[in-house]
């Protein structure tokens, strides 16, 4: 890991560095519940490579992002009914 990526909360959390829930795993992201969540379910999915801000992701990323989203909303979904 690199400096940069060391200052930044969200890689430690990705990297597992800093203790987290993670609910889904891949090479691309990694989907964790928040320590103080919005709503109930509420999870932060979090790019394994380091981005600055959201608007700094390249394509594939931004569409593992969007794959990670519609599985888990997928998943409260059900867990709601």
């Amino acid at each position: 890991m690199n400096p940069q990526q060391a200052d930044c909360l969200g890689c430690r959390l990705a990297h597992r560095i800093v203790e987290s829930h993670i609910v889904f795993e891949n090479e691309w992201v990694a989907c964790l519940l928040d320590i103080d969540p919005f709503s109930e379910g509420h999870v932060l999915i979090l790019p394994e490579q380091h981005f600055v801000d959201w608007t700094d992701l390249d394509e594939c990323t931004m569409q593992k992002v969007c794959e990670a989203v519609t599985s888990l909303s997928h998943v409260q979904k059900w867990r709601k009914h």
